[in-house]
């Protein structure tokens, strides 16, 4: 059994997770089981559907949210999103899966989701973003000895991205914006 056959029964293994189906994204062979491992705790901590590209009625939620190529157009060449490349050199990796999506989770207050996933994933790189069409987050599994492990961020109306602290939680807080 080669690496890769590993890389397939590990995706099989990480899909069994309640209420997380290959079918909710894009290109599911290419997403960490990792990652799946800790959105399927965050959907059950929630006990609500967390959404990534696709509804189920077929609405489209966050286009190229989940696993793209590594020649994509739609994220920065290092960016936690692709597949097929080395996320520290940017390099072609026929081995290296996309360890990030962007989710929203309808019903939820965008903070008490923030929370949740704070929760699951406390070593994981989280993004908010309250100004998309649905509001929601970016959540990745970058590994432990990335230089920015850990991150928190939010993005800003007009597109800048801003570090998150308890000062900025507050902030968005009384601006109703999480």
């Amino acid at each position: 059994m080669g690496k890769e056959d590993g890389l397939v029964l590990g995706m099989r293994v990480a899909f069994e997770h309640a209420k997380i189906s290959p079918d909710e994204l894009d290109n599911p062979e290419w997403v960490s089981p990792t990652l799946i491992d800790h959105l399927a705790r965050i959907r059950r901590r929630t006990e609500s559907p967390i959404l990534y590209t696709i509804s189920p009625d077929g609405t489209p939620r966050h286009p190229h949210g989940d696993a793209v190529p590594g020649d994509s157009p739609h994220h920065v060449t290092r960016s936690f999103h692709k597949f097929g490349i080395d996320h520290y050199s940017g390099k072609v990796s026929s081995h290296t899966m996309a360890c990030a999506v962007d989710v929203d989770c309808p019903g939820i207050p965008l903070r008490d989701f923030y929370w949740f996933a704070e929760i699951e994933m406390p070593g994981g790189g989280i993004g908010i973003y309250p100004h998309w069409h649905n509001p929601g987050l970016h959540i990745d599994v970058r590994p432990s000895d990335h230089y920015a492990s850990g991150a928190r961020w939010w993005r800003d109306r007009y597109g800048g991205y801003h570090q998150l602290h308890p000062g900025t939680l507050m902030m968005l807080m009384q601006e109703g914006l999480i």
